[in-house]
């Protein structure tokens, strides 16, 4: 939704800018202009090299939970993952403490060039962990996060917001948080409310009104699918940058040019990235489904060879596949086109482009939003009457997700005793694991890279460092059976079974035989028979 103000001229309050948080933004960070949003398993740091490389002048990392980085070594190696060529770098982290937020913090800012705290989460997991959005009713406790984290950090503190229906609302807590020490704010023209098939249109007259209304950069985040929506967020708003997510994530150039490249053209290109900086497949998998999103809608087989990919190898043939079944269409895309079933001619003729180019997924949006964006644009209605009729469009919508939502949460209480069950699970393999980098650095003079784990003598796989004949656990029960040993690590009792058995036969002959001696004994039958009677 855009504003129909298009002059530019700032407020009183955006022409005496904060000279610290300007200095930041325009020294620091290079003044950047096209911004790629933090998205969690999705802005890891090949896509970040990938948006770089296609004008993305500044980039956020994932979403990371505070308290778990805190207390999770490995998590934190595994999530901050850069190079010297990821900068400039801000790390973004959802918390509701702001001792934990703090601490997190500072773990990670050598690594970054300033701090985030997400305040625009709307997702349903965000509810249940009271973070992001489900936040911003409560001012007092996000601005003692930011004013700690702005008193004690090296690097400047940032948030990312969504905005009130009410602009007056919106204005007044994004002060609250400049004046608590945020140095940039990023402003989602939505509401939490606006999600999933009820997204709607970001507002950005609401944008500009907090733009003008505040002395630090602002970031504009919403309704960004092409070059020119970047171009134009940034006369409307007058903001000095532009955040792009999930546009970004299926037009990885969408920041470079208006020119659009085929989709296996860019997947390659990110797939190398992937193999240099390698992330977990499922992040993978996942870029190149939106990469190839109208794709794999018209050629089923496509889907099928991303869904069961195992490795990188398998998706760069989804991408050798996906050119092979453009290729007639490359030639001659009116003959191709008529060879194909009517519905998918049908879905190709919506679309903007030719479908084997990166271009936009575009979510239904309710005619009710649509119509008060097109009158706010041709100045049928005033822009805040027009972007609050966008927001009260989904609401009974948020409504119904809202009951959804609180189904789910009785649910996972109800299962809550075997979630803590499995917690303890993991716990205790995660604390076997520790136990074993200890020992092997223990072998290694407690300095130094890590030993590998210790080879069987049998196979060469790693052998148990529980076991009692250092073997793997599948020659130990081979070893035990064949030679009647115990092993008490891998729980293999064969000598132990064998001498039981044994026992227990004994115990059986001596019975027997005491009943033969009794019976042959002169009297035996009397006697047997009054023990009978007795």
């Amino acid at each position: 939704f855009q504003s129909s103000d298009s002059e530019n001229t700032p407020s009183d309050a955006s022409a005496l800018p904060s000279s610290a948080a300007w200095q930041f933004y325009n020294d620091t960070l290079g003044a950047p202009r096209f911004i790629l949003a933090p998205m969690v398993d999705q802005s890891e740091l090949a896509w970040r090299l990938l948006a770089r490389r296609h004008g993305a002048q500044l980039c956020y990392t994932p979403m990371f939970h505070a308290s778990v980085f805190v207390r999770d070594k490995n998590y934190r190696q595994l999530s901050l993952q850069t190079c010297p060529e990821d900068r400039p770098l801000i790390v973004q982290f959802c918390a509701n403490d702001a001792d934990t937020l703090c601490q997190a913090a500072k773990l990670a800012q050598h690594a970054c060039d300033a701090i985030d705290l997400n305040l625009g989460c709307p997702q349903s997991i965000a509810r249940r962990g009271h973070y992001g959005a489900f936040l911003q009713d409560e001012w007092d406790l996000i601005c003692g996060m930011i004013s700690k984290c702005a008193a004690e950090l090296s690097v400047p503190i940032t948030t990312k917001i969504r905005v009130f229906e009410s602009v007056e609302k919106s204005v007044n807590y994004a002060q609250r948080l400049v004046a608590a020490g945020a140095s940039i704010l990023t402003v989602h023209g939505r509401t939490r409310e606006q999600k999933g098939c009820q997204t709607g249109l970001a507002s950005w007259s609401h944008i500009q009104a907090i733009r003008q209304a505040v002395n630090v950069p602002v970031v504009a985040n919403g309704n960004i699918e092409y070059l020119a929506d970047a171009l134009a967020c940034l006369a409307n708003t007058g903001c000095c940058g532009v955040m792009s997510a999930e546009g970004h994530l299926h037009n990885p150039g969408l920041f470079e040019s208006a020119e659009h490249q085929p989709a296996w053209v860019i997947g390659r290109e990110y797939l190398q990235l992937a193999r240099d900086y390698p992330c977990p497949l499922s992040y993978a998998r996942g870029h190149v489904f939106k990469l190839l999103h109208h794709l794999c809608t018209i050629f089923p087989k496509i889907r099928d060879e991303v869904a069961a990919a195992s490795s990188l190898d398998d998706l760069q043939a989804a991408m050798d596949l996906a050119e092979s079944l453009c290729e007639p269409h490359l030639a001659n895309a009116k003959a191709a086109a008529e060879a194909m079933e009517p519905d998918v001619r049908a879905y190709i003729d919506r679309l903007p482009l030719r479908f084997w180019l990166c271009q936009p997924y575009r979510r239904h949006i309710s005619p009710m939003a649509v119509a008060a964006a097109s009158a706010s644009v041709q100045g049928d209605v005033a822009p805040d009457a027009a972007a609050a009729a966008v927001i009260a469009s989904s609401a009974e919508a948020a409504e119904a997700r809202e009951q959804r939502d609180r189904r789910k949460a009785r649910s996972l209480a109800e299962s809550g005793k075997l979630a803590e069950q499995r917690r303890q699970r993991r716990l205790a393999k995660e604390q076997r694991k520790q136990r074993a980098r200890e020992l092997r650095k223990l072998a290694n003079g407690g300095c130094g890279p890590n030993l590998p784990a210790p080879e069987c003598s049998e196979c060469r796989n790693p052998s148990s460092l529980k076991c009692s004949f250092a073997l793997c656990k599948r020659c130990c029960r081979n070893k035990t059976a064949a030679e009647i040993l115990d092993c008490v690590g891998h729980e293999f009792m064969r000598r132990t079974q064998k001498c039981r058995k044994q026992l227990a036969q004994e115990k059986k002959l001596q019975q027997q035989q005491q009943q033969v001696e009794l019976e042959a004994a002169p009297g035996a039958s009397q006697q047997t028979e009054n023990l009978s009677s007795t």
